[in-house]
C-alpha cells in the first residue's frame, strides 16, 4: 500500500492500530475533516505539508508505536537512547497542547485514562498513559481491556529527558469528545475547545500545591542550576529525578512530566 512521501510509515514496537478493534471502530467512525483526526495524526506523524484527509485514516492505522522493535543482541545502552530520543521527542510535541486536545486524543484512541490507585489525572498523568500507548500499541492501554494501574506505568518510567530539537508544528484547536465508554469510539466533533479551558488550567494548577512538594517557582529554579550544571548529553531523567529528590528531601518521581517539561523550556 502507498503512503504520502513525507508520511513515514515504520514498523513500531506495538500491535498495529488496525489490529485492535476497540480503536480501528473509533478511528474508522470520525469524518475524514474530523479536527481530532488532523490532531491525532500532526502528533504522531508531523508531516510537512498538507495531507489528504482521506490518507490520514490509512496512515493512523498502519501505525504500530514511535518505538522501534528491539534486536536480538542489539546494544542495551543504544537501545535506551534510541527510545530516549523517540519518547522525549513526542513528549515536546504533546506538552505543546491544552489539557482538552490530551483528553480527546486519549478517547480518539481509546486509552484508558482512568486514575489508578493514589493517582491523579492531570496533564502530566494524561501525557504519560497518551505516550505509553502510541510508544507500543497495546490493548491492555485501551478502555476495551482495563486493569489496575498504579503510579506511573513501566513505559512512564523509563521515559527519558533529553530533548530533541523542536520540529513540530503548532496544532488546531479541537472539540473534546465525551468518553466513549469501552472503546465504542464515540466523538462529539462539533463540540469546540474553549469555555472549559480555564477551568481546566486551573485545576493542572491546583495539583502542584500537594502538601511537601516544591512550589514550580522551586522546581523552576533548580531547573535551570541543573541545566549549568550537568551534561544534558549524558544526563537521563532518572538521574534529574534523583538529584531533585535529594534537593528537596522528598520523592518527586510524581513530577517526573513537569520537571521534563521545564528541562525542555529551558533548553
Amino acid at each position: 500500500e502507498s503512503f504520502n512521501p513525507r508520511v513515514k510509515i515504520f514498523s513500531g514496537r506495538g500491535l498495529k492500530l488496525s489490529a485492535m478493534a476497540s480503536v480501528r471502530k473509533s478511528v474508522e467512525s470520525v469524518s475524514a475533516s474530523s479536527p481530532e483526526l488532523s490532531l491525532a495524526h500532526k502528533l504522531i506523524f508531523s508531516a510537512r505539508g498538507k495531507v489528504a484527509n482521506k490518507e490520514k485514516k490509512k496512515h493512523l492505522l498502519a501505525f504500530s508505536g514511535f518505538l522501534t522493535p528491539k534486536e536480538s543482541g542489539e546494544d542495551e545502552n543504544e537501545r535506551e537512547k534510541l527510545d530516549e530520543e523517540a519518547e522525549t521527542k513526542m513528549a515536546t510535541r504533546a506538552f505543546k497542547l491544552k489539557i482538552p486536545e490530551i483528553k480527546s486524543l486519549c478517547d480518539f484512541f481509546t486509552v484508558d485514562r482512568s486514575p489508578g490507585r493514589g493517582e491523579t489525572m492531570d496533564k502530566e498523568g494524561l501525557i504519560d498513559r497518551l505516550l505509553d500507548f502510541l510508544g507500543e500499541p497495546q490493548l491492555e492501554l485501551t478502555t476495551a481491556k482495563k486493569k489496575p494501574v498504579g503510579k506511573g506505568s513501566k513505559q512512564a518510567k523509563k521515559r527519558k529527558k533529553k530533548v530533541e530539537g523542536d520540529d513540530s508544528e503548532e496544532v488546531e484547536d479541537d472539540g473534546e469528545s465525551e468518553d466513549g465508554g469501552e472503546g465504542e469510539g464515540k466523538h462529539d466533533e462539533g463540540k469546540v475547545f474553549g469555555d472549559n479551558d480555564e477551568k481546566l488550567e486551573e485545576e493542572e494548577a491546583s495539583d502542584d500545591k500537594t502538601e511537601g512538594m516544591p512550589s514550580d517557582k522551586a522546581l523552576r529554579k533548580w531547573v535551570k542550576a541543573y541545566v549549568a550544571c550537568f551534561n544534558l548529553d549524558k544526563a537521563t531523567t532518572k538521574h534529574a529525578i534523583e538529584t531533585a529528590s535529594d534537593k528537596f528531601g522528598i520523592d518527586l518521581a510524581s513530577k517526573k512530566a513537569r520537571i521534563k517539561e521545564m528541562l525542555t523550556e529551558e533548553m
